[in-house]
């Protein structure tokens, strides 16, 4: 199983192979952590992040939208912090997107699609959303 994942990184080398390899560990060890849910119980205790997901979100639906796409960078490096998130609120992964930048080289993106009835379906079983609530009420 790692000989295929390594090879949908394609590495040119040893070395991107080495980092492939770090990238595909990093994966590994985030879902276990995501699977035994650290990101709900740890991450989502912080209240910055999660509510300011929410309410550009929200925004974007309030203004009538009725889908959201968003990315995540995969290569040269994994962006997996937003992923939980967006898992989360009903996000889905739809797609990906690969582009070669001649300054960059090859960047990697993940494509998610989040539905509005499905976003505040989902949201409002978070625990950030149920303290964000609370606090408004008081």
């Amino acid at each position: 199983m790692i000989k295929e994942w390594l090879n949908e990184y394609d590495p040119a080398n040893r070395e991107e192979a080495t980092q492939a390899l770090r990238e595909m560990m990093q994966e590994i060890a985030l879902a276990g952590l995501y699977r035994a849910g650290f990101f709900e119980k740890a991450a989502f205790y912080g209240r910055y992040a999660p509510e300011l997901c929410y309410r550009l979100i929200s925004q974007a639906f309030a203004n009538g939208h009725e889908l959201l796409l968003t990315t995540t960078v995969r290569r040269p490096v994994a962006n997996l912090a937003a992923i939980p998130f967006i898992q989360a609120v009903g996000g889905k992964q739809i797609g990906q997107i690969k582009e070669e930048y001649p300054a960059v080289g090859r960047i990697d993106s993940a494509i998610w699609a989040i539905e509005a009835a499905e976003f505040f379906e989902k949201v409002g079983e978070l625990s950030f959303y149920r303290r964000m609530r609370e606090l408004r009420e008081t």
